[in-house]
């Protein structure tokens, strides 16, 4: 290992962090009325059913006394990774967690301006794409106010002929770095968002859907996910203003690829345009995704590029976190990240790049951004 890799995983990481925005910086002492409860059922193969899980979760949820100070935080860490739980499962459970929150908020009144943030652990279970898409879908609040949430998912797999990981071996050379600029035509606006200043009482912070297999995705979730970028409404519900599109996103080690970052990119455009930046994913975690290399590096970059950052007063970042660590990244890549920053050095507050094929040139072009 040279000197240079060295580097990226750690000085890099120090350098794009210690240039994070004034908002992030002041967040210590902005939450010093937090504290932290946990709802524990990961690697529950023992029970013979999901539903058992399921009612196990809520009732613990239900028992829990959720008060805070004014303007005080509550962090619910809920984690049932390793359950083997199903596309159904899995939307059955955040539908009914959400809803129990909701109505503990109304029922007592007792958050006094606070806000409920829960972090959902649902890695390594058996979601498929098509019910990842639903998932996003149900963030944005995209539901069937007639029947159940699940009465659209067809026991049927979603179709891979839609569009398939066709770019996986797909290469950039160094000198077609120009070539993001092909995105800028793709920031058409499909979403309507007023931001809201009001406090929101129930808020998803995180949703892990690491380790599980998304590769060979249809066009169905590359949309859902798009869309997730794009920006969504604050929700409420009786009287209950609740932020459910999730702030960070963690897909490790999940399969996806240059298709599945080219979305990502796309709704980051589109999310500029509208001015979303109140209730979209700000972090993103891609860890471990071998098939992103330098074409959804590449992607990525167009949009951290071309992209506005949401406030250019207080500098706030577009990206606050962008993991790509084990993502078979070369110099291509590494190159278009630099290009990005040197563009639009506000679009990135943290970069993770470590453990991939970036040579001295490519730590050389982040260096000099």
């Amino acid at each position: 290992m040279t000197r240079w890799h060295h580097l990226l995983s750690t000085a890099l990481l120090l350098a794009l962090a210690t240039a994070a925005t004034p908002t992030q910086a002041s967040a210590t002492g902005a939450n010093q009325h937090r504290h932290q409860e946990s709802i524990q059922y990961s690697h529950t193969f023992h029970h013979s059913k999901s539903s058992t899980l399921i009612d196990l979760v809520v009732s613990d949820a239900r028992r829990k006394e959720f008060s805070t100070d004014i303007g005080g935080e509550i962090i619910l860490e809920v984690d049932v990774s390793s359950s083997r739980l199903d596309d159904e499962s899995i939307l059955i459970l955040v539908e009914r967690l959400v809803s129990t929150l909701r109505d503990d908020v109304k029922s007592r009144g007792n958050l006094k301006n606070g806000t409920i943030n829960v972090k959902l652990g649902l890695g390594m279970n058996r979601m498929s794409p098509v019910g990842a898409s639903k998932l996003f879908e149900w963030f944005m609040g995209v539901r069937d106010q007639n029947t159940t949430m699940l009465a659209t998912i067809s026991s049927a797999v979603l179709s891979n002929s839609n569009e398939v990981e066709k770019d996986d071996a797909t290469t950039v050379e160094a000198g077609q770095i120009e070539t993001i600029n092909s995105l800028q035509s793709n920031t058409t606006a499909s979403a309507s968002v007023i931001p809201v200043k009001e406090t929101v009482n129930i808020t998803v912070e995180e949703v892990d859907l690491s380790f599980m297999n998304f590769s060979g995705h249809g066009l169905q979730l590359l949309n859902s996910v798009r869309k997730l970028f794009e920006g969504g409404r604050i929700q409420t519900q009786n009287g209950v203003m609740m932020r459910l599109i999730p702030r960070v996103i963690k897909m490790e080690n999940s399969g996806v690829g240059p298709a599945f970052c080219r979305s990502i990119g796309r709704g980051i455009l589109n999310s500029a345009e509208t001015d979303a930046f109140v209730n979209r994913p700000r972090s993103l975690h891609l860890g471990g995704n071998c098939a992103i290399g330098d074409a959804g590096t590449v992607a990525l970059a167009a949009a951290l590029r071309l992209g506005t950052p949401p406030n250019k007063y207080t500098k706030d970042a577009l990206i606050d976190e962008l993991d790509l660590s084990s993502c078979n990244v070369g110099d291509a890549g590494a190159e278009a990240l630099a290009l990005a920053l040197a563009f639009n050095p506000y679009c990135l507050a943290l970069l993770d790049l470590s453990n991939n094929q970036v040579t001295d040139e490519g730590a050389k072009a982040l260096g000099r951004a």
